[in-house]
């Protein structure tokens, strides 16, 4: 189940806790201070990938079946073994690794204003689940759960049980194109089932109860 850590924060020693369940090679070598947002444990454990994206939801407090959906709309659930898209994105969610400089000091004389680096939608995954950059970029399950503790950064008052149709403000955050947040409403509302190249099935059941505007 997601922490508590995105909407009120959590003090103490159970960073260490937490990151001790995770092999070594998945764990961020930055410093970490708090702990990560989201387990990821439960969704890097599930066999099928399928099962991967139910756990992921789970632990984020995100609908799966919304997960699903804008992997489906960013990879058809590929996750092309690490390598980066034409955009800069990687793994099954398209993460990009991108990232921007932002004026600092707003409000001030112009001599005021320099840079500010942002983290990239890869590095804020990785930050957010205390999984190494790398292994989100290259495993299919730590990418879901990266992308799932994503989604729910980008919409801290929602949960599970929250209409799909009122997360698209989210969902925008992963897509380009101006129309992405209604092709993954269609595709919740029809469903899609597949079967990856590396042989996992995956399965979006349609459900017409899917408002698309």
């Amino acid at each position: 189940m997601r922490s508590s850590l995105l909407r009120i924060g959590v003090v103490g020693g159970a960073s260490a806790l937490v990151l001790a369940t995770l092999p070594a090679s998945l764990v961020s070598a930055s410093p970490v201070t708090d702990p990560p947002a989201v387990d990821c444990q439960p969704v890097l454990a599930a066999p099928p990938l399928d099962a991967a994206f139910d756990a992921a939801g789970q632990a984020a407090d995100v609908p799966s079946d919304l997960l699903r959906a804008v992997s489906y709309m960013q990879s058809r659930w590929e996750g092309h073994d690490g390598r980066v898209s034409n955009d800069g994105g990687y793994g099954m969610f398209n993460l990009k690794s991108t990232t921007t400089a932002v004026p600092d000091g707003a409000g001030k004389g112009s001599d005021d204003r320099s840079p500010r680096r942002t983290p990239s939608q890869l590095e804020r995954a990785a930050e957010l689940t205390g999984i190494a950059a790398s292994t989100v970029r290259s495993d299919d399950r730590a990418n879901v759960c990266a992308a799932a503790a994503l989604t729910a950064s980008y919409a801290p008052d929602l949960d599970v049980s929250t209409p799909p149709q009122r997360w698209t403000a989210a969902i925008a955050r992963f897509g380009s194109a101006d129309t992405f947040e209604r092709q993954v409403l269609t595709t919740l509302r029809e469903g899609r089932a597949r079967t990856t190249s590396a042989g996992e099935t995956v399965t979006l059941a349609g459900d017409p109860t899917v408002e698309v505007a």
